[in-house]
């Protein structure tokens, strides 16, 4: 079993990575992982997603605005709007 500290530092080198990458690349690696997760992993997280979701205000304005046109887009949130 790999210690704890051997984990953690691989997780921040991760997370370094994933915070220079642009969206379309952070979606990439993201799907890339989910595709190799079990079926209770994804529960899980399809679970924390629309929560995250359900509480994203600039989600369901962008939404709105999709399904109505002629709707004014106002400037984007910043990105942790979704945490």
């Amino acid at each position: 079993m790999k210690s704890s500290h051997h984990f953690r530092d691989q997780l921040s080198v991760m997370t370094g990575w994933f915070d220079q990458w642009n969206n379309c690349e952070q979606t990439v690696a993201l799907y890339s992982l989910f595709k190799k997760i079990e079926p209770g992993q994804a529960r899980f997280l399809a679970q924390v997603l629309e929560q995250n979701i359900a509480h994203c205000m600039e989600l369901q304005m962008l939404e709105q605005q999709a399904n109505d046109p002629g709707t004014r887009i106002p400037p984007p949130l910043s990105s942790n709007s979704l945490t």
